[in-house]
């Protein structure tokens, strides 16, 4: 249950509950994927920022915003990856990134 605050990157609220946006998590993809490729998070801002790509404020995205979301990939692979886990949860990444 979504009890309010800034949403991430990739999802939507419904009925109070967090679901995917599949747009968004084409973008949160493709964060990390020019993460692990050009692992430089200025380079990936400088790229963004001549594609006129912004963040889900409308902000453009900074050397923060590219870590913090990369951080939030990997906190969920650990997550879903955590067999300990008792709800499975689903990262917007999730089916790009399976068994990597």
């Amino acid at each position: 249950m979504w009890m309010g605050g800034p949403l991430p990157l990739g999802y939507d609220v419904r009925d109070r509950l967090l679901v995917i946006n599949e747009a968004e998590a084409a973008l949160v993809r493709r964060i990390f994927d020019d993460f692990v490729t050009m692992r430089s998070a200025t380079l990936i801002v400088k790229a963004y920022g001549a594609e006129g790509l912004v963040t889900k404020g409308g902000r453009p995205f900074t050397k923060q915003t590219i870590y913090k979301r990369v951080l939030e990939v990997l906190t969920w692979r650990y997550r879903t990856c955590n067999e300990s886990m008792a709800q499975p949860v689903v990262c917007p990444c999730a089916p790009a990134h399976q068994n990597k």
